[in-house]
């Protein structure tokens, strides 16, 4: 399930998909080299 907000720059929390994954899993309390590891793609 999924919703579009009318506004989206009012969701975004930062201007990279990196940096918006990140940010979710730090939320997450996931070590930092695990997120790195997760959002590093070759």
């Amino acid at each position: 399930i999924g919703f579009v907000i009318q506004d989206p720059e009012a969701q975004m929390v930062a201007f990279t998909v990196e940096e918006e994954v990140a940010f979710g899993l730090e939320n997450l309390l996931v070590p930092v080299d695990e997120i790195e590891r997760r959002i590093d793609f070759p």
